[in-house]
Protein backbone atom coordinates (compact mmCIF):
# COMPACT_ATOMS: atom_id res chain seq x y z
CA UNK A 1 0.00 0.00 0.00
CA UNK A 2 0.97 3.28 -0.67
CA UNK A 3 -0.02 6.62 0.82
CA UNK A 4 -2.30 9.02 -1.40
CA UNK A 5 -1.07 11.94 -2.92
CA UNK A 6 -3.41 14.07 -0.43
CA UNK A 7 -1.99 12.81 2.52
CA UNK A 8 0.31 14.34 4.91
CA UNK A 9 0.80 11.28 7.59
CA UNK A 10 -0.46 7.54 8.50
CA UNK A 11 -0.48 6.20 11.65
CA UNK A 12 -0.77 2.81 12.95
CA UNK A 13 -3.59 0.76 13.92
CA UNK A 14 -4.70 -2.77 14.71
CA UNK A 15 -5.39 -5.57 12.32
CA UNK A 16 -8.69 -8.39 13.22
CA UNK A 17 -10.77 -11.13 11.42
CA UNK A 18 -13.31 -10.31 9.94
CA UNK A 19 -16.69 -11.55 11.14
CA UNK A 20 -16.95 -13.93 8.07
CA UNK A 21 -13.47 -15.11 8.91
CA UNK A 22 -14.05 -19.24 8.36
CA UNK A 23 -15.68 -18.50 5.33
CA UNK A 24 -13.88 -15.98 3.71
CA UNK A 25 -10.28 -15.76 5.45
CA UNK A 26 -10.35 -12.18 5.19
CA UNK A 27 -8.38 -9.89 7.83
CA UNK A 28 -9.13 -6.26 8.23
CA UNK A 29 -6.64 -3.52 9.29
CA UNK A 30 -7.36 0.16 10.26
CA UNK A 31 -5.12 2.82 9.79
CA UNK A 32 -5.15 6.98 10.76
CA UNK A 33 -4.69 9.00 7.72
CA UNK A 34 -4.08 13.02 7.76
CA UNK A 35 -5.67 15.37 5.02
CA UNK A 36 -5.22 18.51 5.20
CA UNK A 37 -5.56 19.43 9.68
CA UNK A 38 -7.86 16.63 9.85
CA UNK A 39 -7.32 12.77 11.15
CA UNK A 40 -9.66 10.27 9.83
CA UNK A 41 -9.63 6.23 9.63
CA UNK A 42 -9.56 4.26 6.92
CA UNK A 43 -9.51 0.45 6.53
CA UNK A 44 -7.85 -2.24 4.30
CA UNK A 45 -8.44 -5.79 3.57
CA UNK A 46 -5.82 -9.27 3.29
CA UNK A 47 -6.59 -12.27 2.53
CA UNK A 48 -3.13 -12.98 3.95
CA UNK A 49 -1.44 -10.64 6.29
CA UNK A 50 0.80 -9.87 3.40
CA UNK A 51 -0.97 -8.28 0.50
CA UNK A 52 -3.36 -5.59 1.67
CA UNK A 53 -6.00 -3.41 -0.28
CA UNK A 54 -7.21 -0.20 0.68
CA UNK A 55 -11.29 0.14 0.98
CA UNK A 56 -13.01 2.62 -0.98
CA UNK A 57 -12.67 5.94 -0.21
CA UNK A 58 -16.10 6.64 0.85
CA UNK A 59 -15.63 4.32 3.70
CA UNK A 60 -13.57 6.70 5.62
CA UNK A 61 -14.48 6.80 9.18
CA UNK A 62 -15.04 10.46 10.40
CA UNK A 63 -15.39 11.89 13.56
CA UNK A 64 -18.77 12.26 14.86
CA UNK A 65 -19.78 15.44 16.04
CA UNK A 66 -22.48 14.55 18.36
CA UNK A 67 -19.90 12.79 21.07
CA UNK A 68 -16.37 14.01 19.76
CA UNK A 69 -14.53 16.82 18.27
CA UNK A 70 -14.51 17.42 14.58
CA UNK A 71 -10.70 18.05 14.45
CA UNK A 72 -9.70 15.86 17.80
CA UNK A 73 -7.47 12.42 17.73
CA UNK A 74 -9.25 9.29 15.58
CA UNK A 75 -6.85 6.50 15.62
CA UNK A 76 -6.51 2.95 16.27
CA UNK A 77 -9.39 0.67 16.34
CA UNK A 78 -9.71 -2.60 18.09
CA UNK A 79 -12.29 -4.72 18.48
CA UNK A 80 -14.59 -7.13 20.48
CA UNK A 81 -17.52 -9.60 19.04
CA UNK A 82 -20.14 -8.85 20.92
CA UNK A 83 -23.09 -11.28 21.63
CA UNK A 84 -25.57 -9.13 19.28
CA UNK A 85 -23.67 -9.78 15.77
CA UNK A 86 -21.72 -6.51 15.79
CA UNK A 87 -17.82 -5.94 16.15
CA UNK A 88 -17.30 -3.39 18.55
CA UNK A 89 -14.59 -0.79 18.13
CA UNK A 90 -12.65 1.30 21.12
CA UNK A 91 -9.97 3.73 20.00
CA UNK A 92 -8.34 6.59 20.68
CA UNK A 93 -10.70 9.53 20.53
CA UNK A 94 -11.42 13.10 21.78
CA UNK A 95 -14.79 13.40 23.42
CA UNK A 96 -16.10 17.04 23.02
CA UNK A 97 -16.52 18.13 27.04
CA UNK A 98 -19.53 20.45 26.11
CA UNK A 99 -21.59 17.36 24.89
CA UNK A 100 -20.41 14.59 26.80
CA UNK A 101 -21.23 15.08 30.51
CA UNK A 102 -21.30 12.30 32.00
CA UNK A 103 -17.58 10.54 33.49
CA UNK A 104 -16.09 8.74 30.93
CA UNK A 105 -13.06 7.12 30.14
CA UNK A 106 -12.07 8.91 27.39
CA UNK A 107 -11.86 7.69 23.80
CA UNK A 108 -13.30 6.61 21.11
CA UNK A 109 -16.76 4.06 21.25
CA UNK A 110 -18.43 2.75 17.98
CA UNK A 111 -20.26 -0.38 16.04
CA UNK A 112 -19.74 -2.17 13.06
CA UNK A 113 -21.46 -5.51 11.15
CA UNK A 114 -18.70 -6.07 8.80
CA UNK A 115 -15.93 -4.27 10.46
CA UNK A 116 -15.40 -1.98 7.62
CA UNK A 117 -18.74 0.16 7.92
CA UNK A 118 -18.69 1.94 11.25
CA UNK A 119 -20.98 3.92 13.13
CA UNK A 120 -19.59 6.26 16.20
CA UNK A 121 -21.24 5.36 19.65
CA UNK A 122 -20.70 7.88 22.75
CA UNK A 123 -17.85 7.47 25.01
CA UNK A 124 -18.00 4.31 27.40
CA UNK A 125 -18.45 5.32 30.98
CA UNK A 126 -16.06 4.73 33.32
CA UNK A 127 -13.05 5.62 35.93
CA UNK A 128 -10.29 5.64 33.47
CA UNK A 129 -9.45 8.52 31.09
CA UNK A 130 -6.34 8.44 28.29
CA UNK A 131 -5.12 7.39 25.53
CA UNK A 132 -6.68 3.32 24.19
CA UNK A 133 -4.73 0.42 23.69
CA UNK A 134 -6.77 -2.80 23.42
CA UNK A 135 -9.25 -4.98 24.65
CA UNK A 136 -10.24 -8.16 25.07
CA UNK A 137 -12.45 -10.73 26.25
CA UNK A 138 -11.16 -13.36 28.68
CA UNK A 139 -13.88 -15.62 30.73
CA UNK A 140 -16.95 -13.08 30.87
CA UNK A 141 -15.63 -9.80 31.53
CA UNK A 142 -13.77 -7.31 29.28
CA UNK A 143 -10.22 -6.20 29.60
CA UNK A 144 -9.27 -2.51 27.98
CA UNK A 145 -5.49 -1.74 28.24
CA UNK A 146 -4.65 2.14 28.63
CA UNK A 147 -1.77 4.12 27.76
CA UNK A 148 1.65 3.48 30.15
CA UNK A 149 -0.05 0.16 30.84
CA UNK A 150 -3.30 0.59 32.81
CA UNK A 151 -6.15 -1.75 32.95
CA UNK A 152 -9.93 -1.83 33.04
CA UNK A 153 -12.24 -4.24 33.55
CA UNK A 154 -16.18 -4.44 32.56
CA UNK A 155 -19.04 -6.60 32.32
CA UNK A 156 -20.00 -5.46 28.59
CA UNK A 157 -18.96 -4.35 25.57
CA UNK A 158 -20.54 -1.08 26.59
CA UNK A 159 -18.78 -0.50 30.05
CA UNK A 160 -18.52 1.34 32.29
CA UNK A 161 -14.56 -0.04 32.70
CA UNK A 162 -13.27 0.52 36.15
CA UNK A 163 -9.65 0.66 37.01
CA UNK A 164 -8.40 -2.72 38.51
CA UNK A 165 -8.17 -2.81 41.76
CA UNK A 166 -5.10 -4.48 41.95
CA UNK A 167 -2.02 -4.41 40.12
CA UNK A 168 -3.95 -1.44 38.09
CA UNK A 169 -0.70 -1.02 36.09
CA UNK A 170 0.52 -4.33 34.70
CA UNK A 171 3.61 -2.59 32.86
CA UNK A 172 4.96 0.05 34.93
CA UNK A 173 7.85 0.71 33.12
CA UNK A 174 8.55 3.28 29.72
CA UNK A 175 6.50 1.49 27.28
CA UNK A 176 3.70 2.62 24.91
CA UNK A 177 0.97 0.60 22.57
CA UNK A 178 -0.13 -2.03 25.53
CA UNK A 179 -2.07 -4.09 23.65
CA UNK A 180 -3.07 -7.30 23.27
CA UNK A 181 -2.32 -10.43 20.38
CA UNK A 182 -5.80 -11.59 19.41
CA UNK A 183 -5.24 -14.83 17.89
CA UNK A 184 -2.28 -16.19 19.19
CA UNK A 185 -2.21 -19.68 19.29
CA UNK A 186 -2.78 -20.72 22.73
CA UNK A 187 -4.70 -17.66 24.09
CA UNK A 188 -4.41 -13.81 24.16
CA UNK A 189 -0.59 -12.57 24.61
CA UNK A 190 0.26 -9.04 25.13
CA UNK A 191 2.45 -6.89 23.60
CA UNK A 192 4.35 -3.44 23.77
CA UNK A 193 7.34 -1.50 22.54
CA UNK A 194 9.67 0.59 24.45
CA UNK A 195 9.68 4.34 24.26
CA UNK A 196 12.21 7.26 25.34
CA UNK A 197 14.71 5.61 23.41
CA UNK A 198 15.43 3.59 20.23
CA UNK A 199 12.13 1.87 19.71
CA UNK A 200 12.00 -1.71 20.13
CA UNK A 201 9.21 -4.36 20.28
CA UNK A 202 9.17 -6.15 23.60
CA UNK A 203 9.16 -10.07 24.03
CA UNK A 204 5.60 -10.97 23.91
CA UNK A 205 4.16 -11.82 27.29
CA UNK A 206 1.34 -14.11 28.42
CA UNK A 207 -1.80 -13.23 30.70
CA UNK A 208 -2.49 -14.59 34.03
CA UNK A 209 -6.01 -13.49 35.26
CA UNK A 210 -6.43 -15.15 39.31
CA UNK A 211 -9.19 -15.76 41.26
CA UNK A 212 -10.09 -12.15 41.59
CA UNK A 213 -10.28 -11.48 37.89
CA UNK A 214 -6.72 -9.76 38.78
CA UNK A 215 -4.97 -9.53 35.21
CA UNK A 216 -0.83 -9.73 35.48
CA UNK A 217 1.74 -10.54 33.10
CA UNK A 218 3.56 -13.77 33.05
CA UNK A 219 6.50 -14.94 30.88
CA UNK A 220 5.63 -16.62 27.69
CA UNK A 221 7.01 -20.03 26.70
CA UNK A 222 7.33 -19.31 23.25
CA UNK A 223 10.24 -16.61 24.74
CA UNK A 224 12.57 -20.06 25.54
CA UNK A 225 13.59 -19.49 22.28
CA UNK A 226 15.51 -16.46 23.13
CA UNK A 227 17.88 -18.77 25.12
CA UNK A 228 19.92 -20.35 22.12
CA UNK A 229 23.56 -20.43 23.47
CA UNK A 230 24.43 -21.08 26.95
CA UNK A 231 26.97 -19.09 28.54
CA UNK A 232 29.52 -20.11 31.44
CA UNK A 233 29.27 -18.15 34.49
CA UNK A 234 32.39 -17.75 35.81
CA UNK A 235 32.46 -16.18 39.19
CA UNK A 236 35.28 -14.04 40.79
CA UNK A 237 36.61 -14.29 44.18
CA UNK A 238 34.24 -12.37 46.19
CA UNK A 239 34.87 -8.72 47.38
CA UNK A 240 32.77 -6.53 49.09
CA UNK A 241 29.29 -6.89 48.66
CA UNK A 242 29.39 -8.28 44.94
CA UNK A 243 30.45 -11.12 43.43
CA UNK A 244 31.54 -10.23 39.81
CA UNK A 245 31.05 -12.33 37.08
CA UNK A 246 34.24 -12.89 35.11
CA UNK A 247 33.03 -12.68 31.24
CA UNK A 248 31.61 -9.79 29.85
CA UNK A 249 28.30 -9.87 28.19
CA UNK A 250 27.25 -9.19 24.69
CA UNK A 251 25.28 -6.28 24.79
CA UNK A 252 24.09 -6.05 21.63
CA UNK A 253 22.42 -9.74 21.54
CA UNK A 254 19.65 -10.67 23.78
CA UNK A 255 20.84 -12.68 27.33
CA UNK A 256 18.39 -14.21 29.92
CA UNK A 257 19.94 -14.92 33.27
CA UNK A 258 18.29 -16.90 35.38
CA UNK A 259 18.60 -18.19 39.12
CA UNK A 260 17.14 -18.68 42.37
CA UNK A 261 17.66 -15.92 45.34
CA UNK A 262 17.19 -16.48 48.70
CA UNK A 263 16.02 -13.59 51.15
CA UNK A 264 17.18 -12.96 54.87
CA UNK A 265 14.40 -13.25 57.57
CA UNK A 266 13.72 -9.72 58.32
CA UNK A 267 15.51 -7.79 60.36
CA UNK A 268 14.80 -4.31 61.84
CA UNK A 269 18.19 -3.40 62.03
CA UNK A 270 19.81 -4.56 59.21
CA UNK A 271 18.54 -3.94 55.75
CA UNK A 272 19.76 -6.40 53.45
CA UNK A 273 19.60 -6.44 49.72
CA UNK A 274 19.54 -9.38 47.26
CA UNK A 275 19.95 -8.65 43.27
CA UNK A 276 21.83 -8.40 40.46
CA UNK A 277 24.01 -5.04 39.66
CA UNK A 278 25.26 -3.73 36.61
CA UNK A 279 28.35 -1.95 36.34
CA UNK A 280 28.81 1.44 35.17
CA UNK A 281 32.37 2.35 36.35
CA UNK A 282 33.08 5.27 38.87
CA UNK A 283 32.02 3.03 41.85
CA UNK A 284 28.17 3.17 40.62
CA UNK A 285 25.64 0.10 38.97
CA UNK A 286 22.47 0.13 37.98
CA UNK A 287 20.33 -2.73 39.99
CA UNK A 288 17.77 -4.82 40.23
CA UNK A 289 16.96 -5.78 44.15
CA UNK A 290 14.51 -8.47 45.07
CA UNK A 291 12.17 -8.29 48.05
CA UNK A 292 9.22 -10.43 49.50
CA UNK A 293 6.55 -8.32 48.38
CA UNK A 294 8.08 -6.15 45.69
CA UNK A 295 10.81 -5.91 42.83
CA UNK A 296 13.09 -2.50 43.03
CA UNK A 297 15.05 -0.88 40.39
CA UNK A 298 17.88 1.73 40.90
CA UNK A 299 21.60 2.44 41.22
CA UNK A 300 23.69 1.57 43.98
CA UNK A 301 27.20 3.25 45.10
CA UNK A 302 29.22 0.42 45.83
CA UNK A 303 32.41 2.55 46.66
CA UNK A 304 31.31 3.75 50.04
CA UNK A 305 29.92 1.74 52.91
CA UNK A 306 27.57 1.46 53.39
CA UNK A 307 26.16 1.23 50.27
CA UNK A 308 23.61 3.85 49.10
CA UNK A 309 20.85 2.94 47.44
CA UNK A 310 18.72 5.23 44.87
CA UNK A 311 15.85 3.60 44.00
CA UNK A 312 13.83 4.53 40.67
CA UNK A 313 11.22 1.86 40.11
CA UNK A 314 9.07 -0.49 42.50
CA UNK A 315 6.83 -2.78 41.70
CA UNK A 316 4.67 -5.61 43.92
CA UNK A 317 2.05 -6.60 41.61
CA UNK A 318 -0.01 -7.42 45.01
CA UNK A 319 1.85 -10.58 45.40
CA UNK A 320 3.95 -12.11 47.94
CA UNK A 321 6.96 -13.48 46.20
CA UNK A 322 8.36 -15.19 49.47
CA UNK A 323 11.77 -15.77 51.05
CA UNK A 324 13.01 -17.68 48.08
CA UNK A 325 12.27 -16.84 44.80
CA UNK A 326 13.14 -18.00 41.06
CA UNK A 327 14.33 -15.08 38.81
CA UNK A 328 14.89 -14.21 35.47
CA UNK A 329 16.28 -10.97 33.40
CA UNK A 330 15.97 -10.38 30.04
CA UNK A 331 18.44 -8.13 28.43
CA UNK A 332 18.74 -6.80 25.19
CA UNK A 333 20.96 -2.90 24.86
CA UNK A 334 19.43 -0.98 27.42
CA UNK A 335 16.11 -2.91 27.59
CA UNK A 336 15.55 -4.75 30.77
CA UNK A 337 12.63 -7.45 31.57
CA UNK A 338 12.52 -8.98 35.47
CA UNK A 339 10.41 -11.59 35.74
CA UNK A 340 9.90 -13.17 39.27
CA UNK A 341 8.07 -16.80 39.91
CA UNK A 342 7.08 -16.01 36.36
CA UNK A 343 5.31 -12.92 36.89
CA UNK A 344 6.37 -9.51 35.35
CA UNK A 345 7.71 -7.44 37.63
CA UNK A 346 10.26 -4.29 36.75
CA UNK A 347 10.47 -3.12 32.96
CA UNK A 348 13.56 -0.04 32.67
CA UNK A 349 15.95 1.33 30.47
CA UNK A 350 19.55 1.01 31.85
CA UNK A 351 22.66 1.78 30.61
CA UNK A 352 24.01 -1.86 29.58
CA UNK A 353 27.30 -2.18 29.95
CA UNK A 354 27.38 -6.35 29.91
CA UNK A 355 29.45 -6.54 33.81
CA UNK A 356 27.51 -8.19 36.16
CA UNK A 357 27.34 -8.84 39.49
CA UNK A 358 25.86 -10.40 42.04
CA UNK A 359 24.83 -8.36 45.15
CA UNK A 360 24.65 -11.22 47.79
CA UNK A 361 26.28 -8.73 50.60
CA UNK A 362 28.04 -11.04 53.64
CA UNK A 363 25.95 -14.60 52.15
CA UNK A 364 27.56 -15.51 48.66
CA UNK A 365 25.09 -18.21 48.35
CA UNK A 366 22.11 -16.34 48.31
CA UNK A 367 21.75 -16.28 44.82
CA UNK A 368 22.23 -19.68 43.36
CA UNK A 369 21.36 -22.25 40.66
CA UNK A 370 22.66 -19.42 37.99
CA UNK A 371 22.68 -19.78 34.23
CA UNK A 372 22.70 -17.49 31.56
CA UNK A 373 21.84 -17.78 27.84
CA UNK A 374 22.21 -15.39 25.13
CA UNK A 375 20.80 -15.53 21.51
CA UNK A 376 21.60 -16.59 18.42
CA UNK A 377 24.32 -15.28 16.12
CA UNK A 378 24.05 -15.24 12.50
CA UNK A 379 25.52 -18.66 11.74
CA UNK A 380 23.90 -20.30 14.60
CA UNK A 381 20.07 -19.47 13.09
CA UNK A 382 18.10 -22.19 11.80
CA UNK A 383 18.65 -22.10 8.10
CA UNK A 384 15.04 -22.21 6.24
CA UNK A 385 14.10 -25.32 4.15
CA UNK A 386 14.65 -25.17 0.39
CA UNK A 387 11.79 -25.38 -1.54
CA UNK A 388 11.82 -27.91 -4.72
Amino acid sequence: MHARSETAWIGTGHVWRSRTFAEDGTWILNYSEWVGDKQDIMFATSPDLLEWTKVDDGLRFAQDKRWYKEKGRWDCIDVVSGDDGYLYGYFTATPDPAKVKYQHCGFGFARSRDGIRWEALPPVPGDMNGEFGGIQKIGDKYYITMSEGRVGVGGSPHGPFWAQKKNHNIYGGNIYFPRFFHSAPDGPLMNHFYKDGPVYAAPLKSIDIDSEGIMRLVWWPGNEKLKVVEVPVKKRLASGPIQWLEDQLDVNQTTVIEGTVKLPEPDETVVAVRGIVVDQGNGTAECILFESKRTQAGEVRYDVMPMKTILRQTANRDLEFGRQQKFRIVLNRDMTEVYVNDYLTVLARIRNTGHIGLLTEDDTNALEDLRIWRSANEGERPKPAIAF
